[in-house]
């Protein structure tokens, strides 16, 4: 990823939903990551859309442990990505469900 140019602008787009059987945003990952920065960091998540554009979002702070498992995992050498991901909120609480991988 060094040799990327990384332009977050802005942050994943997550449904609310109204029962937690409802359907989430669902999106094509392709990479999650960290970004430090100084004092701070953020999560970050490479999407690709529908025409085959990808494009680095932020996540919101809750997805901290998604992102953080994911990458130790990968470390491990089980990678989990690409794959076809739910993203939403629910009665405050945020949730992710890894759907099924992909293969581009």
């Amino acid at each position: 990823m060094a040799t990327e140019n990384l332009i977050v602008v802005k942050s994943l787009p997550i449904k609310e939903v109204t029962s937690a059987q409802e359907a989430g945003s669902i999106y094509t990952v392709l990479e999650v990551g960290i970004v430090m920065l100084k004092r701070d960091s953020f999560e970050i998540i490479k999407v690709l859309d529908e025409d085959g554009i990808a494009t680095w979002y932020r996540l919101p702070d809750q997805y901290m442990n998604f992102v953080f498992d994911s990458l130790t995992m990968a470390r491990g050498g089980l990678n989990m990505f690409p794959s076809r991901v739910e993203f939403k909120r629910y009665d405050g609480q945020y949730a992710v469900n890894i759907l099924e991988g992909v293969k581009l």
